[in-house]
């Protein structure tokens, strides 16, 4: 869970208690991890030339609450930053195809397989434009997932997202990622907490 906003060029300190773990910065908590589960089926993936194609219709090129996310940002120069295209599908899911590029391979790496992390980023960046970003800006609050397997560099990977529920401020999501062969790669489930769009410096 999100506790607060994770600062850059920071020092930060990560305390282990059993299953449990805690982020801070000095006394603040930023952030809190535990064992969770997963109850929502994860959405069925589609072909990686139907995901880049819905990558075209990408709301974020012209319209976006965080241009210089590392994930979704279309601020970030190439080799800066993942530079995921999220775009509707027709059902009303949203897809992006991804190709991770060697700038994720892990420093002094024998095996090209890049870092779960970066897993873990599309999960969540796909999640958060199964609805309507822009016009409804959001914060991530929780994120239940796991990466079973990272993708090498170069493989043809596919995201889908889709909106579960919504109660109040509270959107539930859910997404996947799959290989080029359909399968499971990483799940997710979320909340995201809708904010005032002031909040927001929205560009486009």
């Amino acid at each position: 869970m999100l506790r607060a906003p994770i600062p850059l060029d920071a020092a930060l300190t990560v305390d282990v208690a059993g299953p449990r773990a805690t982020l801070r910065q000095d006394e603040t908590v930023l952030a809190e991890a535990a064992p969770g589960s997963l109850d929502v089926d994860p959405p069925e993936p589609v072909p990686y030339e139907e995901a880049l194609a819905a990558g075209e219709r990408y709301p974020g090129f012209t319209t976006h609450p965080m241009p210089t996310c590392f994930g979704c940002g279309g601020e970030r120069a190439p080799g800066d930053g993942l530079r995921l295209a999220i775009g509707r599908l027709g059902d009303g899911r949203v897809a992006a195809a991804w190709q991770p590029d060697d700038s994720l391979l892990p420093a002094g790496a024998e095996v090209p397989v890049i870092g779960a992390e970066f897993a873990w980023t599309v999960l969540d960046c796909t999640s958060g434009w199964a609805w309507d970003m822009p016009g409804e800006p959001a914060l991530l609050g929780t994120m239940t997932g796991i990466v079973d397997e990272a993708p090498y560099a170069g493989d043809r990977c596919v995201a889908v997202a889709a909106v579960v529920s919504r109660e109040g401020r509270k959107i539930r999501t859910v997404s996947a990622l799959y290989d080029a062969d359909g399968r499971v790669l990483g799940r997710a489930q979320s909340v995201w907490v809708t904010v005032d769009p002031a909040r927001f410096a929205v560009t486009g």
